[in-house]
């Protein structure tokens, strides 16, 4: 079999990936070693050619024609064994360019440099965005990260009388800064140029690309409350009503030794400012002030005590011994509880009261992504994980609150402040707990917006019709079209699917053939389509608004189409 595309490994990533390159139309030839039965069955179906052996073992990848392949994807469940298959891979043929899936995007750096990887991807780099998107309203399609930003490739209705209905496709880019590149009207999908003087017809949905900032800031984006200025934070948070407030709970929760010292403290300096109000002859704040004076251990000498008589003499004596000792305790007590209540407060034992935050229940590979993505964003996240030793958890802590608790159960959330969070997102590697997550954010605040992740697509699509959870998005099939994009393209930053093509995402120098083309000439030659240009001496890539020819001095961010045979997304 020669020109064909080898893929290693048939998981749900793996089944994804060689999906998508059969509805391209290329043969493919799968290696795994241990791969579900319906899987493979599924695979099979599809006309994938099934090899069961060790990919690691280099006369397996000459059996799978390594060295007539066009690339190889190395996509198995561990880092170290995709190293060695793509290591023998290429010291069998050295030009065969090889797409890796790696959790480790550090040793994927270093690999880079080391042999010619042609990509290295994690499943949760590819997903996290598009999670993180999600959670804040958007119809999300892909997402990529571009020099630190997180792009967004999403869908708007172009309502009757909305903002987007007066406009251009020009017009988005230049004022908007959102890159429209496909529209659907009436069943019609068509791909556009993001210069384009081509009207927004109402009805249509256009799918568009934009920085996250972009996307909030259109008219159908997600509500945000209005920012408080300072007077009205600092009104709200030292009213009275706050610090009675703040009393009951430190009465209610403090420990019985706290609350008997404090108490015993009140009553010997309210007992005092009588007896030397009455035998001084001073006046009650004199004697408050004296107390405390003498309680406190000051003695600033102003009232003296040595005309006075024996028994009031040795009742100072008494105040001195029992006061100092009492606050003594009562410090000793209070610092008890405080260090207590911060411990509660790490171990998630105690609610937190943020408002208008994403909640993120896990923190594997995916959940720790989507709350790096999402503190990007200027989002305010709690995260939810139920192990204490989890691998993120310590490094989420240094930024972000952390409760630790079962976020299937309504009160964990709760103490997660469900009641004032804008978003649910359920990333863990468990589907049966993410549903369970979901729902129970579902009933407990059936307006919330509820995100879930789910293995597998079909499940996940299923789970949106018929439980009315707002999205359920499968990492495999949002990671899939990257793999194959950097199978058929170098340079590529994302990949998705919509409608019946797949989008590479490119970013690249001009290319030579491209010199002196107008960007609205590129979909009849090349199918491609400029979304972001960065001319020389730009800091940054702005909408490719402009019509004007490439010049090989200049950046461009392309998208790359290619047709998909009928299939499942």
């Amino acid at each position: 079999m020669s020109g064909h595309y080898i893929v290693c490994g048939l998981g749900y990533v793996g089944f994804r990936t060689a999906a998508l390159l059969r509805r391209l139309g290329h043969e493919v030839t799968v290696v795994a070693l241990r791969a579900r039965p319906e899987l493979v069955r599924a695979a099979r179906k599809l006309g994938v050619r099934v090899m069961s052996g060790d990919a690691c073992d280099r006369v397996t990848l000459q059996r799978a024609g390594v060295r007539s392949a066009h690339a190889i994807l190395v996509l198995t469940d561990e880092d170290l064994v995709n190293l060695e298959i793509a290591l023998d891979a290429n010291s069998l043929c050295p030009q065969l360019p090889v797409v890796l899936r790696l959790f480790d995007q550090a040793l994927a750096q270093h690999l880079e440099g080391v042999f010619d990887l042609r990509r290295s991807f994690s499943i949760a780099e590819l997903a996290a965005p598009s999670f993180a998107a999600a959670g804040l309203g958007q119809q999300v399609v892909g997402s990529f990260d571009l020099e630190g930003t997180l792009y967004i490739v999403g869908r708007a209705l172009v309502h009757e009388g909305s903002d987007l209905a007066r406009m251009k496709v020009c017009d988005l880019a230049a004022h908007l800064r959102l890159a429209a590149i496909a529209a659907d009207v009436g069943g019609d999908r068509k791909v556009l140029h993001p210069g384009s003087e081509v009207p927004l017809a109402e009805g249509s949905r256009v799918t568009l690309v934009g920085s996250l900032a972009a996307w909030r800031a259109l008219p159908h984006g997600m509500p945000r409350e209005p920012e408080e200025s300072l007077g009205e934070r600092l009104r709200s948070n030292f009213n009275g009503s706050h610090w009675s407030a703040l009393l009951r709970y430190v009465l209610k929760h403090a420990p019985a030794p706290l609350r008997l010292a404090f108490l015993a403290l009140n009553a010997i300096i309210a007992l005092s400012v009588f007896v030397f109000h009455a035998y001084l002859d001073l006046s009650f704040v004199d004697a408050l002030y004296f107390i405390i004076q003498t309680v406190t251990t000051v003695g600033y000498g102003d009232i003296p005590l040595r005309h006075a008589p024996a028994p009031l003499k040795l009742y100072a004596c008494m105040l001195m011994l029992l006061g100092s000792a009492s606050v003594a305790l009562l410090y000793s007590i209070l610092t008890d509880f405080i260090v207590a209540f911060r411990f509660h407060q790490i171990l998630g034992h105690q609610g937190v009261q943020t408002r208008g935050h994403v909640l993120v229940v896990g923190l594997g590979h995916v959940g720790y992504r989507v709350v790096e993505e999402l503190r990007r964003a200027g989002v305010k996240v709690v995260a939810v994980e139920r192990d204490p030793d989890g691998q993120f958890v310590e490094a989420v802590r240094e930024h972000t609150t952390v409760l630790v608790g079962d976020g299937r159960t309504r009160d964990t959330l709760l103490k997660a402040g469900m009641e004032r969070a804008e978003a649910l997102i359920a990333a863990t590697n468990n589907d049966t707990a993410n549903l369970s997550a979901g729902l129970a954010a579902r009933q407990a605040r059936p307006g919330m917006r509820t995100v879930l992740r789910l293995v597998d697509a079909g499940f996940a699509r299923k789970v949106e019709a018929s439980l009315g959870i707002d999205v359920a998005l499968s990492a495999a099939s949002l990671s899939a079209p990257a793999f194959v994009a950097s199978a058929l393209h170098q340079d590529v930053v994302g990949a998705f699917v919509e409608g019946s093509r797949l989008f590479a995402v490119v970013q690249c120098r001009t290319p030579i053939e491209w010199r002196g083309v107008r960007p609205s000439g590129l979909g009849q030659t090349h199918q491609a389509v400029i979304i972001l240009r960065r001319k020389a001496g730009d800091a940054a890539f702005s909408p490719a608004s402009s019509n004007d020819p490439l010049t090989l001095d200049e950046w461009v961010v392309a998208i790359h189409w290619h047709a998909l045979a009928p299939g499942e997304a």
